[in-house]
């Protein structure tokens, strides 16, 4: 909820959606999640993040998607951090 709640009033650059796995293509912004964030949830230290509509995209390297965070008290799903 930590993640969603700090991220989710940022701007989104476009429309698209993707699930854990899913690799984003390059035209996709990343951005790297703010350090207030990753002090008050450490395990997103390493991270960057991308905004797709009412959700927030959790992407590891390689640009996979490693959660996905939308408006409720727990993720709609979580993964691990791509090779």
């Amino acid at each position: 909820r930590a993640i969603y709640e700090a991220l989710k009033g940022q701007p989104a650059r476009s429309a698209f959606n993707a699930d854990i796995g899913t690799e984003l293509p390059p035209e996709i912004e990343l951005r790297a999640v703010p350090d207030d964030l990753a002090a008050r949830v450490p395990q997103t230290k390493d991270y960057q993040y991308a905004l797709a509509h009412d959700r927030v995209l959790l992407v590891g390297t390689s640009r996979i998607v490693a959660g996905v965070f939308a408006d409720a008290n727990v993720p709609v799903s979580e993964g691990r951090r791509g090779p």
